[in-house]
């Protein structure tokens, strides 16, 4: 346990150092685990939108014209991307740049929605329902990543803030 040295510190034994730094890497890898998952789910979700930008873009689904389908063939080449660094790289940066490419993407369809007819369609409001999930997962995983170097600040004894 602990015990109290005369200047009002606490000193920690080395078998309770031993226990409090297995239970903190316990716990650091549930979470990683749990990171992981979610991002496999934001890489399913963003295949998804990007296959259907993709059939979009290419006149499948809707009809398109040329400028309309080159913008949605390269949302869709941006959401492959984005579905390939989501399961490779566990970085903050990557769920910033993938959370800013939802905004863009949802904010851009409700402002040049009103401009054409018919104003919103199903499949556009199919592709916005699967960016808000996939938001919601970056936002998490920006909000739950462990900190960068929370094993060193374990080993060395130091606090590991969230």
């Amino acid at each position: 346990m602990c015990a109290q040295t005369g200047g009002g510190a606490l000193r920690v034994r080395a078998d309770d150092r031993g226990t409090m730094m297995k239970a903190m890497v316990a716990a650091n890898k549930s979470t990683m685990r749990g990171l992981r998952l979610i991002r496999y789910l934001g890489a399913v979700l963003s295949v998804a939108t990007g296959i259907l930008y993709l059939l979009i873009g290419l006149g499948v689904l809707l009809g398109g014209g040329d400028n309309r389908g080159r913008i949605l063939l390269g949302a869709a080449g941006l959401f492959f991307i984005l579905a390939a660094c989501l399961p490779l790289w566990n970085r903050r940066s990557v769920y910033w740049l993938g959370a800013a490419l939802q905004v863009v993407c949802l904010a851009g369809y409700f402002v040049i929605a009103p401009s054409r007819t018919p104003h919103f369609e199903k499949w556009g409001i199919v592709i916005k329902i699967l960016q808000v999930a996939l938001l919601g997962v970056l936002v998490y995983a920006i909000a739950r990543r462990a900190p960068r170097g929370s094993g060193q600040a374990v080993l060395a004894g130091e606090s590991v803030r969230r």
